[in-house]
């Protein structure tokens, strides 16, 4: 295979995915990785407004990514 092959293979293989993530009908694991990317998202964009350096608790991020869930949803999962 050649090099421009693989890499419009591999692109279009991350392509899937990203759309995966941004689906709003997800459940289970893409649905967690979501929230946990969305928890840490939102620290990126603080520290970057803040023009700080970002330095973040996986802690934080797991217990951020709980919380928005059961906001999100009126019973349990």
């Amino acid at each position: 295979m050649r090099e421009s092959e693989r890499k419009d293979r591999e692109f279009t293989s991350l392509t899937k995915e990203i759309f995966l993530l941004q689906r709003d009908d997800m459940r289970g694991a893409r649905l967690h990785l979501r929230r946990r990317l969305d928890a840490y998202t939102a620290q990126l964009a603080s520290a970057c407004d803040r023009k700080t350096n970002l330095q973040v608790s996986i802690n934080d991020i797991l217990s951020e990514a709980d919380l928005n869930a059961k906001a999100r949803r009126p019973h349990a999962e």
